[in-house]
């Protein structure tokens, strides 16, 4: 008998194309989700739309077969050092230009190979991923940005990893930096904009107020010394003014970059920002400016192709509150995320303790991903048929073979000789070298325990509402009669 957690749930078949609600998570066969009507998701009850519904890119690639070699490599250095190795990438090898749509897949993923992402994530994440034109980095500069709270993770000479106490400006900062790294390598097109221009002149100006990162132009060396230039003059003042930038980024997107919607690319804008928003003018936080920015944030996810990430770089609890209602109260492409060990924590607190979240998964997520295991980790625990495909992702490397999803006991086998070939990342919740994955706890996340009473009851979610429409069909044809 098949394992339940590779089967659809409505038709409890082997997956054939399986397709992803992006609104919940849940995975089903093309056919079934066709035949959805209404459009509710039959696990959870959640309605979904048309535009919900896309390929579940992480379950084909564990489902395909592959002829590959047995043997894996005898070791592999996974990224726990985001900008030592992006710079070496950029060093060691050319910037990958801006190619078309086709070439996407395949460039994110090489880029991301070069800066030490798994191979089994960097195919992912190029699939997911492939139609993201434009990445639009806001840096609040604000005068609480001062504020000497901050924190990053930096490589010593010795070779371990220790947290930086710093401003939350200089937190800002290097997270801009790590990302410009990350999208030279992956060549994808990207701005960074301040909140609060320092010009004067009414508007962006480039290298003062907005610096561009256009892999296509080559010499990212000179770029990134004008972006950490830029960064450099800022002294953190002013207010927090959210919804006039987010409209200036509406405009500029709309004519700077109206191209990219016309190719059907996205864009992703991540503010980064420690604060509550404010009014044009006002330096205090208020209802109306809060309201603001949530009509603008939808404003910009209904007329554009826009996904919203908020990277908060403070631990106050009533900006934390304010962001977290917005995810989930507002039903908004967003994502909030905390800075890295507080990240760790929450998903850790959500029972996906089996994972070591490292800096460069983090990294990979303040960035902006459409991988949506990555996007339920500090949402829920991930059901066994996540966990499993998750960590062979993060275990699978160029010519192995992908680990077997429908054998727990072999699953499980398999994924313990990967994991001695990998080398250790920076678990920032201990603060030291360890695995990637916690066999024993994995062994437990991935065990099957939906059973034939929850499938039937998925079965009969979606074939009731069909009986009831047939009903109410023949009702109205003898009314008419």
């Amino acid at each position: 008998m098949a394992d339940t957690a590779v089967t659809c749930p409505v038709c409890m078949e082997a997956y054939m194309d399986p397709q992803l609600l992006s609104s919940c998570g849940h995975t089903f066969c093309r056919r079934c989700v066709k035949q959805m009507h209404p459009q509710l998701c039959p696990l959870c009850r959640g309605p979904f739309r048309s535009e919900d519904v896309r390929p579940n890119y992480a379950l084909m690639r564990m489902m395909e077969p592959t002829a590959t070699a047995s043997a894996p490599p005898q070791s592999f250095t996974q990224c726990t050092d985001a900008t030592l190795l992006a710079h070496q990438a950029m060093t060691e090898a050319p910037a990958a230009p801006f190619v078309a749509n086709q070439d996407a897949s395949q460039r994110i993923a090489k880029g991301l190979m070069h800066i030490g992402v798994p191979f089994g994530v960097s195919q992912l994440i190029g699939e997911e991923d492939q139609m993201i034109g434009l990445r639009i980095f806001l840096l609040d500069n604000s005068g609480s940005t001062s504020s000497y709270d901050g924190k990053y993770l930096e490589q010593g000479p010795d070779g371990k990893r220790n947290v930086v106490t710093c401003s939350r400006w200089q937190e800002i900062k290097r997270m801009a930096l790590d990302q410009a790294h990350c999208q030279i390598a992956t060549g994808t097109l990207c701005e960074f904009v301040l909140l609060n221009p320092i010009s004067g002149q009414g508007g962006l100006q480039e290298g003062i107020d907005i610096c561009s990162i256009d892999p296509s132009r080559g010499d990212a060396e000179a770029q990134l010394a004008a972006l950490r230039g830029m960064l450099d003059k800022v002294r953190p003042n002013g207010a927090t003014p959210l919804a006039q930038s987010l409209r200036q980024i509406h405009t500029r997107i709309t004519t700077v970059h109206g191209n990219l919607a016309r190719q059907g690319l996205r864009t992703v804008v991540v503010v980064a920002t420690d604060g509550l928003p404010t009014s044009t003018g006002g330096y205090k936080p208020t209802d109306a400016a809060k309201n603001e920015v949530v009509q603008v944030m939808r404003q910009l996810s209904v007329d554009l192709p826009v996904f919203l990430v908020i990277r908060l770089c403070t631990d106050e609890d009533d900006v934390v509150a304010f962001y977290n209602r917005i995810d989930e109260e507002e039903e908004l492409p967003l994502e909030v995320i905390d800075d890295l060990e507080s990240e760790a924590q929450e998903i850790c607190d959500k029972g996906n303790d089996w994972l070591t979240y490292s800096p460069m998964i983090h990294m990979i997520r303040e960035g902006g991903t459409f991988v949506k295991l990555f996007d339920l980790l500090d949402e829920r625990k991930l059901n066994p048929l996540e966990a499993r495909l998750l960590a062979g992702h993060l275990l699978q490397l160029e010519d192995w073979a992908p680990l077997p999803l429908s054998d727990v006991k072999e699953f499980t086998n398999k994924a313990a000789d990967y994991l001695q070939k990998m080398e250790k990342v920076y678990d920032p919740l201990q603060r030291r070298m360890k695995p990637s994955i916690d066999m024993r706890k994995l062994r437990q996340a991935v065990k099957t325990h939906l059973g034939f009473r929850a499938r039937f009851q998925g079965l009969l979610h979606v074939l009731l509402p069909c009986v009831f429409n047939q009903r109410d069909i023949a009702r109205q044809a003898l009314l008419r009669q």
